[in-house]
């Protein structure tokens, strides 16, 4: 195990190499994203959108909490391993055929008959996060965050080329089928050959009772996860149909990049790190603390700046065909700046072993999500952005309240690293709009394109305006963001010459 002193330089080299890694996947899945919805209907969207919401139950209780329960773990020997590998693997064996045999089903639930045949092929997607859930979480429960980035990174260039090539070689949706299933192939590969991992079939023990109990905790607290992001794709589908359904799905998904890409690179990291410090309050705490900085920091001016040009960013990249999208991006887009806000909170209850509080939590928030979503589905994908956004005000404050009774945490801790960047970031979102709605008929008079123009000069205004407010709102924050890049530096060069000696 690495002595606790190390962990600071263990995360902020994970975090370095990972974000350089994620900084390349999202340009990729960006660029990915803009040419497939140029090549396809938002139909074709829509009804892989279905699938993919449907399937996601069976990703969420795929390996029954097995990756996280190997992090989290004190002590793991190898037959433990293989225990939670052979669990992953059956569990997910069982839901892929489940997927298989609910194809039939679904399409008549849905009036969609193609999810007769798309369903099953990518059910297989279960099937393979099972086989490499194991792996990935012994490197990420050995801090090897890089091998890890490169894994995900290259399978995010292989889903990119699948995609692109076959839809230009005319498969339509059939594209957005195949791409995740060869992706999930190579993950479940490069994560075995990453990670040095051999597995073995081996029933359960009495060793892994502990973490069977925390898998199960875990897994009913994803069940609540799904349903609160994915419940609402549903019932846009069976209320709204297959158009509406891929235009919401579209801006729920352009929002959600930050959160993935972002977000989800300091929770990967951060996670494994909360377990070795959950018996050290203060260095916990001040953990937590730091890197939620970083997230409201980095998330906060790209949520808000797409929510500020949502239009042109949408008439200007996507094309036309889109328009009707407009509203709901916005709305989204701060929905799911607020939801990025607490996602450490679920890392750091997670590290702890309650569990059971998130369950509360989570539970809580799908049925906001359920009622809101039925409710403002009778205003179309605009009233169902609406009701998402004021859920995930209400699940904000919900948080607040449990990370202060579930780990002793100050509620001022958990609010002071978000209000700065927030602040700044909501004050450049006024001027963008302003700047915008000033500057509108030059910009159209300046050329054919000029939605393209009034996105790249909005966004220039906007990153003036926040770098600009930053240290009079934020500056523990960026006061925080050059420590930890000095420091990495130091540890690079250190790093770096010990190498030089060594071969020397």
């Amino acid at each position: 195990m690495i002595p606790p002193p190390r962990i600071g330089a263990q995360v902020r080299r994970g975090v370095a190499v990972t974000g350089g890694i994620d900084v390349l996947r999202q340009v990729v899945e960006l660029a990915g994203g803009i040419v497939m919805a140029r090549l396809l209907r938002p139909e074709d969207f829509g009804i892989v959108a279905v699938v993919m919401s449907f399937l996601q139950i069976s990703h969420t209780v795929g390996n029954l909490g097995m990756g996280a329960a190997v992090v989290q773990t004190r002590t793991l020997e190898h037959d433990t391993a293989d225990t939670a590998f052979t669990v992953s693997t059956l569990v997910a064996l069982g839901l892929t055929l489940a997927g298989v045999i609910a194809a039939p089903r679904a399409a008549s639930f849905f009036r969609i008959d193609a999810l007769t045949v798309a369903m099953p092929i990518l059910s297989l997607q279960v099937l393979l996060a099972g086989l490499s859930a194991v792996p990935v979480a012994l490197l990420r429960r050995d801090l090897r965050f890089g091998r890890v980035a490169m894994v995900e990174g290259s399978a995010t260039v292989l889903h990119a080329a699948v995609g692109i090539g076959m839809a230009l070689a005319g498969y339509g949706f059939w594209s957005l089928v195949w791409a995740p299933v060869v992706t999930g192939v190579w993950t479940a590969v490069g994560a075995l050959l990453a990670s040095g991992y051999r597995p073995r079939l081996s029933l359960p023990s009495r060793r892994v009772e502990g973490m069977l109990r925390f898998g199960g905790g875990l897994t009913l607290k994803n069940i609540f996860v799904f349903i609160g992001r994915n419940m609402d794709n549903l019932i846009v589908a069976r209320m709204l149909g297959e158009a509406a359904t891929g235009l919401y799905t579209r801006a729920f998904n352009l929002t959600r990049l930050p959160q993935l890409r972002v977000v989800n690179l300091v929770y990967q990291v951060s996670y494994p790190a909360f377990c070795r410090l959950r018996d050290d309050e203060l260095r916990f705490h001040d953990m937590f603390e730091r890197a939620s900085r970083l997230i409201a920091l980095a998330v906060a001016p790209i949520l808000l700046g797409l929510a500020a040009l949502s239009e042109d960013f949408i008439l200007g990249v996507l094309g036309p065909q889109w328009s009707a999208m407009t509203l709901p991006l916005s709305l989204l887009a701060g929905a799911a700046l607020v939801n990025s806000l607490h996602t450490l909170v679920g890392a750091a209850i997670e590290a702890s072993g309650r569990v059971s509080v998130e369950v509360f939590t989570q539970g809580t928030y799908a049925l906001m999500i359920v009622v809101g979503t039925l409710v403002g589905a009778h205003w179309g994908i605009e009233g169902v952005s609406c009701a998402v956004l004021v859920s995930a005000v209400l699940f904000f404050a919900l948080k607040a309240a449990t990370v202060h009774l579930a780990l002793g945490m100050p509620m001022r801790r958990f609010i002071r690293p978000v209000f700065g960047p927030v602040v700044a970031a909501g004050v450049m979102f006024a001027v963008v709009r302003v700047f915008l709605a000033v500057g509108g008929t030059e910009f159209a008079s300046l050329a054919p394109s000029h939605h393209v123009t009034r996105l790249f000069a909005g966004a220039a205004a906007g990153a003036l305006t926040y770098i600009s407010l930053l240290p009079l709102v934020a500056s523990e924050h960026v006061k925080l963001l050059r420590q930890q890049i000095a420091r990495l530096r130091t540890e690079l060069q250190t790093a770096a010459a010990s190498s030089h000696v060594g071969t020397g």
